[in-house]
């Protein structure tokens, strides 16, 4: 095995962003950025105790996912002392901070966008108009980018600007019915916040009403006293409305807090781990229902490889100074958490 890990590829670093991401991506990253303070329910945790993620989401997850921690320039030789983990952060965290910029930038002066592309230290940018309309802007564009860059000491980049068709825009108009509906699910809700309140159920996640299909979720912090009378109460207040699909979960609030604690934080580990191919983690699982947190890593490691036991510790040390020694964890030390590593043949390896 090698004494010293790499740190992702430069070939990894290679991003494109195209105009149908551009809303969705980025305003994902920015209404996530402070995931780890909030206590902003985690919005995957609302259907699923588990979720797992593979080497097939991962690429759309990068952004959405990690992007709420990002906050540092671009990743320079770095001291052996520092956690992986750590570094992998701070290169995602420029990621995200140079795409925000060459699109903030794009936005600001109405240019009309046709792609984004970076690759190592090129910027590639597509406008849509004829070759004659963006040949007389591409002095400004460079010069608007070029400014936008140095002043965020974001690095020194080739950048250029290429011509590209215009696509007609593609707003989404939703009909009458769904409008209404709309207005309609948020009207109960309000009902159902005030009934909560009356029985003093406090909302463990978010309500969530659909009159596409009449369903009804409702999420409490457990009490003794169970849900019987909330069910019957909430099928009075929606009786209007025809008969809904209800589903009513307790949820131990030891279990929620922890989960909002250190949600981001698991994903951040798990993901950051995949990205480097040296420690041969091709998944991960993780569950805060019941407490505490269970969290698995599958890998390509074979339970019969002579160094299953090296990579398990280096894999276990990474986690741990990742959370002692990274400004990020400083709330989340003490927790307690439960890690399973798994072998290819899913096998226990630690």
């Amino acid at each position: 095995m090698k004494e010293k890990w790499d740190y992702p590829d430069q070939e990894k670093n290679n991003l494109r962003f195209e105009q149908k991401h551009k809303q969705y991506v980025l305003q994902n990253v920015r209404n996530l950025k402070d995931t780890n303070t909030q206590n902003e329910p985690n919005r995957l945790g609302r259907f699923a105790t588990r979720i797992s993620f593979t080497g097939v989401a991962i690429a759309a997850l990068v952004f959405l996912l990690i992007g709420s921690t990002y906050v540092s320039p671009a990743m320079a030789k770095v001291v052996s002392t520092i956690p992986y983990l750590s570094q992998f952060i701070k290169q995602e965290e420029h990621k995200v901070e140079l795409f925000d910029t060459v699109y903030n930038v794009i936005r600001e002066n109405e240019y009309k966008l046709g792609d984004i592309q970076i690759k190592n230290n090129k910027i590639i940018v597509s406008i849509a108009g004829t070759k004659e309309e963006v040949s007389n802007t591409e002095d400004e564009v460079i010069s608007n980018l070029n400014t936008a860059l140095q002043s965020k000491d974001l690095g020194k980049f080739e950048i250029q600007v290429k011509d590209v068709k215009e696509q007609p825009a593609y707003l989404y108009k939703p009909r009458p019915e769904e409008i209404e509906n709309e207005k309609k699910a948020e009207e109960l809700k309000a009902k159902i916040t005030v009934l909560l309140e009356e029985l003093n159920y406090e909302l463990a996640f978010p309500l969530e009403v659909r009159f596409t299909d009449n369903f009804m979720y409702v999420s409490v912090f457990k009490t003794e006293k169970g849900t019987k009378e909330l069910k019957a109460r909430l099928k009075e207040i929606s009786a209007e409305h025809g008969e809904f699909r209800m589903r009513i979960t307790q949820i131990d609030r030891k279990a929620r807090e922890q989960e909002i604690r250190m949600g981001g934080i698991v994903q951040t580990i798990g993901i950051g781990l995949m990205e480097n191919k040296d420690f041969k983690v091709t998944g991960f699982s993780f569950s805060f229902h019941p407490y505490p947190l269970q969290f698995t890593l599958k890998t390509s490691i074979k339970s019969s490889d002579p160094d299953a036991k090296e990579y398990v510790e280096r894999i276990e040390k990474e986690i741990n100074d990742f959370i002692k020694l990274d400004e990020r964890t400083k709330d989340v030390r003490n927790e307690e958490y439960e890690l399973t590593i798994l072998s290819k043949d899913k096998k226990k390896l630690n």
